[in-house]
Formats: C-alpha cells, sequence, structure tokens
C-alpha cells in the first residue's frame, strides 16, 4: 500500500501522541510510587502510627497519600475518610469566621471586646483584632497546671465551658499591654467563640456549618467539644501521645481554639480555597494576610521576609519556596499541618496521630512531598 504525505504525517502525528501519553504515564506512575514511597518511610523516620498527605495540584486535583492503620496493633488501614483532631488549625476557620461576620457588620474587628463581652472590664482595651492576631496579652490557659490532667490522662470526660476557660486566665495579670508585643495564646480564641455566640445567638458549631463547611462543601470536617458520637469514632483514628491512647479525651477544653476534626483531604482543598480568593472577598483575605511580628507585635510589610502571624495564619519565608502560609495544630493525641505554597500553586495537609511530634517535622513531609514533584513531576 501506498502511503500519501499527508497520511504520513497523520500518522506522524498518532505516533507522538501515543509515545508522549504512554510517557505521561509513565512519569505518572514514577512519581506516585515515590510520593507513595516517602509517605511511609516520613512515618518510620518520625515512628509515627498513622499518617494522612493531602496535596492539591495546580489543576485542583487532590492526591491522597496514607501509610498506617487506624490504632496501634490494630488491622485496619487508613483511608481518606479516616478522621483526625487538627487543634489550632480551627484558628483559622475562627478567623474566616470573624471576617464573614464582619462583613455583615454583626462585629467590628478593631471594636473592644468588652462591647460584646462586658464582663471582662479589665480588658476593655483589648480589640478583637487583639485576640486574633495574638497581641492582646492574655494569659495562654493551657499553660496553666490545671490542664495538666487533660494531657496525663486517658479518659476525661469534663465537659468544659467557655467561661470557666476563661476565668482561669482572667485571674492572671495581662503579659503586657495589648498591641505592644506578641505571644500565642488559646484563650485569645476561646473569647472569640464566645463573641461569635453572642452576636449570632448560636453556638461556634452550627456558625462554622453554615459560613464554612456547607456552603464551600467540606464533608469531612466537624466540630465537636462533647464526646464523639459513634459514627465519627468509626472513622477517628486513634491519637497518642507517648503511647498513651487519647481518642476519648472530650475536646471541650478546646473548644474555638482547636475543638475541629477533619480528613487529610479537605484540609488540602480548604487551604486551596481560602488563599484562592474562594472563601473571602479580595479585601477580607488581605485583612487575613496582614501579620504581624512574633517579636514586637508589630505589622510588618508585605516585603518582609520575618516571621508573621496574621488572623488565625501564619507566613514563613523559604528560600526555595517564597512565603509559605501555614498554620499548625496540636491536641493531646494528634498533629497537624497545612501549607499554601503561592510559587508552586500548591497546597499540601499532614495529618498524623502522634501528639508529640513536632512542627518541624510535619513541615519537613510536607516539603518533602513538594521536593519530590518537584524532581518527578511534568
Amino acid at each position: 500500500m501506498i502511503m500519501t504525505k499527508k497520511q504520513g504525517c497523520f500518522r506522524y502525528i498518532l505516533y507522538l501522541l501515543f509515545f508522549f501519553s504512554v510517557t505521561a504515564m509513565a512519569d505518572t506512575h514514577t512519581l506516585m510510587n515515590k510520593l507513595n514511597y516517602e509517605v511511609a518511610r516520613q512515618r518510620k523516620v518520625y515512628n509515627i502510627p498513622a499518617l494522612a498527605v493531602s496535596i492539591s495540584f495546580p489543576n485542583h486535583y487532590i492526591l491522597n497519600l496514607h501509610s498506617g492503620y487506624q490504632r496501634r496493633g490494630g488491622k485496619t488501614l487508613i483511608d481518606e475518610y479516616s478522621l483526625f483532631q487538627v487543634g489550632s488549625i480551627t484558628k483559622t476557620f475562627i478567623a474566616v469566621l470573624i471576617l464573614k461576620l464582619a462583613s455583615e457588620h454583626k462585629l467590628s474587628l478593631d471594636a473592644p471586646l468588652t462591647k460584646y463581652l462586658p464582663k471582662y472590664k479589665k480588658w476593655h482595651r483589648i480589640t478583637i483584632r487583639n485576640l486574633l492576631n495574638h497581641t492582646s496579652g492574655i494569659f495562654n490557659y493551657t499553660k496553666l497546671g490545671s490542664f495538666d490532667h487533660i494531657y496525663n490522662s486517658k479518659h476525661n470526660h469534663t465537659q468544659w465551658e467557655p467561661n470557666e476557660i476563661v476565668n482561669y486566665a482572667y485571674k492572671r495579670s495581662l503579659l503586657f499591654k495589648p498591641g505592644v508585643d506578641w505571644r500565642y495564646s488559646n484563650t485569645n480564641y476561646i473569647l472569640l467563640g464566645m463573641i461569635i455566640h453572642h452576636v449570632t445567638h448560636r453556638p461556634v458549631a452550627e456558625n462554622l456549618q453554615t459560613y464554612i463547611l456547607t456552603p464551600y462543601h467540606l464533608k469531612h470536617m466537624y466540630y465537636a467539644t462533647h464526646r464523639y458520637p459513634h459514627w465519627m469514632k468509626r472513622h477517628l483514628v486513634h491519637g497518642y501521645y507517648d503511647k498513651m491512647d487519647k481518642t476519648n479525651i472530650n475536646m471541650s477544653w478546646a473548644g474555638a481554639a482547636g475543638a475541629l476534626v477533619s480528613n487529610s483531604q479537605d484540609m488540602a482543598y480548604w487551604a486551596r480555597q481560602l488563599f484562592t480568593g474562594g472563601v473571602l472577598t479580595s479585601k477580607e483575605l488581605r485583612e487575613l494576610k496582614k501579620v504581624v511580628s512574633r517579636a514586637t507585635g508589630r505589622t510588618l510589610p508585605s516585603y518582609s521576609n520575618e516571621f508573621g502571624y496574621g488572623l488565625g495564619i501564619k507566613r514563613r519565608y523559604f528560600e526555595q519556596y517564597g512565603d509559605i502560609w501555614y498554620h499548625t495544630g496540636t491536641t493531646t493525641g494528634y498533629s497537624a499541618l497545612y501549607i499554601w505554597v503561592p510559587n508552586r500553586d500548591m497546597a499540601v495537609s499532614v495529618l498524623t496521630n502522634k501528639g508529640e511530634l513536632k512542627y518541624q517535622a510535619r513541615m519537613q513531609i510536607a516539603l518533602s512531598m513538594l521536593r519530590i514533584i518537584h524532581k518527578y513531576g511534568r
């Protein structure tokens, strides 16, 4: 059969398409193998019982990677539906909720907290913004010995009320005048939760569901400040601190400062949506990203490479990646992290059931994913 020039060209194009598709498949297969291997390796390096990592790629595809079991000594592998406590990552959600309420004129970021919670009279110079970015000077209640039993016990079913928690801190003097320094304090976000309840006349859980979890399709994310229901416990990975099972600790002690539960996929999806304008208006996102210095509490310019804390989010500069926006979370039996990397247009979430896992380890796991994608991705 004699092939015309046109037919030959067409077959050549088909050959090229086939060649590149096979090559792409091979590259994808290699990348997947490398990422899966790395998650398993990191779990062993840091002795983590269970590790879930999700990566949101520039095309919005989310890759879920898992290693480990539902509980120590168990036989049920974790999967994309497995839930973890995410601790202080909750603060990002509370900050977003505050911004949404401010847009509805239900509160003002620069109003004193006593406008909404008048019984805390000696804190009349502290604004909602001071609470959000930790420049209030209010003592951190989790540093009090009164809460040590939570870390030392296996079962703690005490149901804490937010005002009970705040009263511990209210008895202490301010660490500094509001706005002149920076000190991380979980009490700030317990107060924000109380303010949310005051201005909406609804619990924090209902507000999170209405303003965030439902509209942004976060179907595997829950705010629970009570004993977990049985349906949730079926998916909740057991959490450990120094090998002690902490799964049954009542999370009312963390409240608006850290009671969120999530799977890794929803967390990575949330990070992308938040930082690409899918959740807040451009004006609200600029507010969220106004960072202050951890050293001085003063507002940092956008071009600064200094570590900064915004409204429920952190910013850190890395030479290889530029600015990374993130937040960490730790509870008695779990530790977590999400990052958003603008220069790579990627989000990564890292959820673990090891309460004592350091921030540096979680960040190392997230960055190792980026390094592998850079090396083997196309």
